[in-house]
């Protein structure tokens, strides 16, 4: 009785010393890792990171975030942004290098007019000027009072066209401001569809402060013409200009 109770275990016993031998290797093998990122997705995550440093200056961690990226996935947009990167440090043998590379790859005309575009603005950085000579200061005599004819009180169109021209020429050259600074910041690009739309901007406050400045010149000569045509709505006023220090002071009565 004995051996038989033994032999009808045994098959339990083998079987789940068997289960147990062969759940062994499954358990001992490794979790599956996840498969490394895309090139293109690491080529992204560098440019990404690249443009970051560019914008905050640091153009020599932007150089070697553009290399690595060109070597994981050779893409025209790098050897654009290296170029620029090159430019602003002042290597100009470097920029012409990279720009170089960039036109070979066909661009568009409007890519390779604006590699073309700044890599003609690449110039060795000039050394410091030395520090100008300290000169005495002489305060200039006052100058003599100046009769100014102005438009009279009740000359409303006189005075109309004088606060509007004094508008329009503040508008103008705010608006040249803007323009100067728009190219600023399209020569500073790294790519060129950024360069393009920041000096079509440029251009546009451009025409906007010529148009604001011609129309102030109309409405100074329309002031020019009120006043000197001395009717007698006209009169003039003596205006004193003194300087004090490095102040100016206007003086009369209007």
């Amino acid at each position: 009785m004995r051996t038989l109770r033994r032999l009808a275990r045994a098959p339990i016993a083998f079987t789940a010393l068997l289960a147990l031998w062969l759940a062994a290797p499954a358990a001992a093998q490794p979790a599956p890792s996840e498969p490394p990122p895309a090139p293109d997705v690491v080529a992204n995550n560098l440019l990404r990171l690249g443009l970051e440093r560019y914008e905050h200056g640091n153009l020599i961690g932007a150089i070697e975030a553009f290399e690595r990226g060109y070597a994981v996935e050779p893409r025209p947009e790098f050897l654009f942004a290296l170029g620029q990167a090159h430019r602003r440090r002042g290597d100009c043998d470097r920029a012409d290098r990279y720009f170089g590379e960039f036109l070979a790859t066909g661009p568009s005309a409007g890519q390779a007019d604006a590699a073309r575009g700044q890599l003609a603005r690449c110039e060795p950085a000039p050394p410091p000027p030395p520090p100008a000579p300290a000169v005495a200061t002489v305060a200039p005599p006052p100058p003599a009072p100046i009769v100014v004819p102005v438009a009279g009180r009740r000359d409303r169109i006189a005075w109309i066209a004088g606060g509007a021209g004094i508008a329009l020429a503040a508008s103008g050259v705010t608006l040249l401001w803007l323009a100067h600074d728009r190219a600023a910041d399209a020569d500073a690009a790294t790519t060129y569809d950024r360069h393009h739309a920041l000096a079509a901007r440029a251009r546009s406050f451009e025409v906007g402060g010529a148009i604001a400045l011609s129309a102030a010149a109309v409405a100074g000569g329309v002031l020019a013409w009120r006043v000197l045509r001395g009717d007698e709505r006209a009169a003039p006023v003596r205006v004193t200009l003194a300087s004090h220090g490095y102040g100016l002071a206007v003086r009369g009565a209007f």
